[in-house]
């Protein structure tokens, strides 16, 4: 692969990537490439960084006209869309593209996991889009943010089905709130010329309707511009433009599922039909009301939305406790999709072996009826429910083993069930064998002897699509070892695949 970018007529520059001796344009995970940086120009160049993803080879670097350097570099197992990038203190000076293929998994179970499986299970297990994970447990490595399209589909399509498609949006805009105030009108007359006054009197007695010369009444014009009906406008136009965001993104590239693409025409629809129902003309008399800046989200003003789902909760029509009912719930659970270019394109990027972990997280919370509890977020969670917890990527004290480490011992999953027991397991991705690599079981068991814990397992993509083994240690020892090969199943066999799992790992954790 290479690439020429003429800056000016004296200033060019030249990127070569190999791959075991040949130029190449993808690569297998964990290869070790060779970069070769070429100054074909008439200009000395100083000051150039030499990168990979976020990685930075080399920096500093001088070239002299007709000069050339090459340095090699590890991709990792950041399955995807690579950038490889020369930059000066002014910026980019050369970029390019270099396609990461997974080995341990096949680029179908990889796209699998990452765009249907995992957004699916996050969003099930009621946990939070937007994840800040690092690939490995060293201070240098770089966080990246993983950021799914499916995920935020799985949480808008409830709430657009339930206020279009169930009618909920309707039975509002049939009858919306509405305040009243009596405004007191009188209108007084007078009688021209002389006045007999004795027939005057005897005729407004009798008729006092057709000659009274006072009329009083009330006007009683309906404000619409109310809390409840305010709430509904920035509801119905916050929700359609994270539609119309969404079918952006996924039309411009952003990694999405089949059924997302296919689904996208009724995801416009939506859009369409809730911009058009915060615009009646009665809702467009809401919108300048005096306290919609106060009300809004961010503003400032503490309590200003408990006070409007308040309102909705008195308002006279009960569609609007469904409505305010729905709001807290799409504001406790959705977090919005990336609106930068950038950050759209690094969606599809990340090291495999956090993506994998994850998964596997996800899939043994989910088969073990626990969600996603409170917590920093992903990169240390905890799930919970009626079976006990399960501890992500949390640190916890042991005995010898862990007083030896700079840091805590870090198993990759602790599971604390209601007896007290515990259970450990460690997710690894590196192995496609059927049997777990030795040095993964020597760990375990040392972090079993260490925690005091009689069972623990390891999870590997194997050779089949599940299988779980189980180890058992020394007569007397009352310790099981478990080896599970976790890879995705095929699409028609998903739910047997979940129950298998299910009564797999109940059984080896009761």
């Amino acid at each position: 692969m290479g690439m020429f970018m003429p800056e000016s007529s004296a200033l060019s520059l030249e990127l070569e990537i190999l791959y075991r001796g040949q130029p190449c344009q993808n690569v297998p995970e964990y290869a070790e490439l060779e970069c070769r940086l070429s100054n074909t120009g008439s200009t000395p160049l100083e000051g150039l960084s030499l990168w990979l993803g976020a990685t930075r080879l080399r920096e500093g670097l001088a070239l002299k006209p007709g000069g050339s350097f090459a340095t090699s570099g590890t991709v990792g197992d950041l399955v995807g869309q690579l950038k490889v990038a020369v930059r000066a203190a002014a910026g980019p000076l050369l970029e390019t593209t270099l396609g990461v293929l997974p080995q341990k998994l096949s680029l179908d179970e990889v796209n699998w996991i990452k765009v249907e499986r995992l957004p699916t299970l996050l969003a099930r297990l009621d946990a939070p889009n937007s994840l800040t994970l690092t690939a490995a447990d060293r201070a240098e490595d770089l966080p990246f943010e993983w950021v799914s399209a499916d995920y935020t589909a799985e949480r808008l399509r409830p709430v657009c089905r339930r206020l279009l498609d169930e009618g909920l949006v309707s039975a509002l805009l049939n009858r919306l709130d509405f305040e009243t105030e009596n405004h007191p009108r009188r209108d007084e007359g007078f009688v021209p010329g002389n006045v007999r006054w004795g027939a005057t009197v005897r005729n407004w007695a009798n008729n006092p309707a057709e000659t009274g010369l006072v009329h009083e009444w009330a006007d009683t014009p309906r404000n619409y511009a109310t809390l409840p009906n305010m709430l509904l406008v920035a509801f119905l136009t916050d929700l359609a433009a994270e539609v119309r965001s969404l079918v952006r993104l996924v039309r411009e590239g952003a990694p999405a599922s089949a059924r997302l693409v296919q689904s996208l025409p009724a995801f416009e629809v939506w859009a369409d039909a809730l911009a058009r129902a915060s615009n009646t003309k009665i809702l467009q008399a809401v919108k300048p009301w005096p306290g919609a800046k106060a009300a809004q989200p961010g503003s400032g003003e503490a309590g200003s939305w408990a006070r409007l789902e308040g309102a909705c909760l008195q308002a006279k029509n009960k569609a609007y406790g469904a409505l305010a009912a729905l709001w807290q719930e799409y504001r406790r659970r959705y977090v919005r999709l990336p609106v930068e270019d950038e950050r759209v394109r690094q969606v599809g990027s990340q090291p495999m072996s956090k993506v994998y972990e994850l998964w596997a997280a996800c899939e043994v919370a989910q088969a073990l009826g626990l969600t996603f509890g409170d917590g920093p977020g992903l990169e240390s969670a905890t799930f919970q429910g009626a079976a006990g917890k399960l501890y992500y990527n949390q640190g916890a004290s042991g005995g010898w083993y862990s007083i030896r480490r700079r840091q805590p011992a870090r198993p990759d999953l602790r599971l604390e069930l209601e007896d007290g027991s515990r259970v450990l397991l460690d997710v690894k991705y590196r192995t496609q064998e059927s049997q777990a690599h030795p040095d993964d079981m020597y760990r375990m068991l040392a972090y079993m002897n260490d925690f005091g814990v009689a069972r623990g397992g390891i999870i590997f993509p194997g050779k089949v699509a599940q299988a779980l083994t189980l180890l058992e240690g020394p007569s007397g020892s009352g310790q099981r070892l478990a080896e599970l090969v976790l890879r995705p199943p095929q699409v028609e066999t998903l739910e047997a695949w979940q129950v298998a799992l299910a009564a797999n790992l109940r059984l080896f954790v009761s």
